[in-house]
């Protein structure tokens, strides 16, 4: 009987701590302040993982400088700091522009994306890091304005930070 109440509470904490995660707010993300060393960082680490060159870019996806923003900001409390960028692209979205947004976290002196996480086309977006932490590292909610009112949350898992269901407004 112990057993089976432990695991109970385990089972409504889980899924109430979930549900919770909207409320939970660290951090709210301006990509208005970017910082113009991380944008560089992310722009050449877009180029090199198309493959692309700056003109293949621009006219394959509408990617330019202008097109990225990006943060310094440690995720996972190893006083590194992780880039969190969004580049605009028609790469992913054919014709429409939409962005992905990129957590790049620097190995063995490099820089590799640990992000799987795209949205589709809106005027305004923003990027929240929540108190809430998986696998040690914080949870990342986007909303993405009016329009859609969705507010997706992306948890850090096998690697990487895949997006969860939308939660409700």
């Amino acid at each position: 009987m112990k057993r089976l109440l432990v695991v109970l509470v385990l089972i409504f904490s889980f899924f109430t701590s979930n549900i919770s995660l909207a409320n939970d707010l660290y951090k709210e993300l301006d990509f208005t302040k970017s910082n113009k060393a991380a944008e560089k960082i992310l722009y050449n680490y877009v180029l090199k993982d198309f493959e692309w060159t700056e003109k293949e870019a621009k006219d394959l996806a509408r990617i330019t400088p202008d097109a990225v923003s990006a943060i310094w900001l440690d995720l996972n409390g190893d006083s590194i700091p992780e880039i969190i960028g969004a580049v605009w692209s028609s790469a992913c979205f054919g014709t429409a522009v939409g962005f992905h947004l990129y957590v790049l976290q620097k190995l063995d002196g490099k820089y590799e994306d640990i992000s799987m996480v795209g949205f589709h086309s809106y005027p305004e977006f923003n990027v929240k890091i929540l108190k809430h932490r998986t696998r040690g590292y914080y949870d990342i909610q986007v909303y993405e304005s009016e329009i859609a009112p969705k507010r997706n949350v992306a948890t850090f898992r096998n690697g990487l930070y895949y997006q969860l269901d939308y939660l409700k407004k």
